[in-house]
């Protein structure tokens, strides 16, 4: 075990600055707002403040379970067309990462925090019952990384990658203004390589392989969407 850890997960910390992301993070979400409410005096756009609770997790960590929680917060605009296949985008800062507590059996302590500017793209199926399927991609910019063992935070070695690339699927149900989604999501590239790259191994199993390359994020998470205008 520990040896594999020390491969897939450097005990580093990568701590950044936060206020002017933030002041501009705000700033941003301000303008897509004010942008939005102009978009949704038109029939075919409508915008959706969404808030979201998340478990996550780091896969190629040695940890398993999505013990890790996070929040997302951010806003969503979607575009109507005349068929049941409807379009979203949107602006959100989402919370990620993985938590190990220490216990009997494991006496590690290990805590990833990262924190991501997320921009999604996905299409959105109108189904029966007030139901609606959603598959799409996210493209996220890493805002803020910190790496935690056992209780030390050690200087920054191997830092997390800027980028992150999201699959996500997801069901939402629809309540007058008020929608409920469940989504997972998915990352499609690594956010950062394993150190030292172990001999490669062939599982048999194409999507394994792919998955063999060094850490993802990987998220479940529950959001209220509020619809604004319609």
């Amino acid at each position: 075990m520990a040896e594999h850890l020390l491969n897939a997960t450097p005990y580093t910390v990568l701590l950044k600055p936060i206020h002017k992301q933030m002041r501009l993070a705000i700033f941003i979400l301000c303008l897509c707002f004010n942008t939005c409410c102009i978009w949704a005096q038109s029939k075919r756009f409508y915008i959706q403040p969404e808030l979201a609770l998340q478990g996550c997790q780091i896969h190629g960590d040695s940890y398993s379970g999505y013990n890790k929680p996070g929040l997302s917060l951010g806003m969503n605009w979607i575009f109507k067309t005349q068929s049941k296949l409807h379009y979203r985008s949107g602006l959100l800062i989402s919370e990620r990462g993985a938590q190990h507590n220490a216990n009997e059996t494991n006496p590690e302590q290990y805590v990833v925090r990262l924190a991501y500017v997320d921009i999604p793209f996905f299409a959105m199926y109108k189904l029966k019952k007030n139901y609606t399927a959603l598959c799409g991609l996210t493209g996220s910019v890493l805002w803020f990384s910190s790496e935690i063992y056992n209780y030390q935070n050690l200087n920054e070695k191997n830092s997390f990658k800027p980028f992150d690339l999201m699959l996500s699927i997801a069901l939402q149900k629809q309540f007058s203004k008020w929608t409920v989604e469940l989504r997972n999501s998915n990352s499609v590239i690594p956010i950062r390589d394993f150190i030292n790259p172990a001999p490669y191994v062939n599982f048999g199993n194409p999507i394994a392989n792919f998955f063999n390359r060094g850490l993802y994020n990987n998220i479940m998470c529950l959001a209220v969407l509020y619809t604004l205008s319609h």
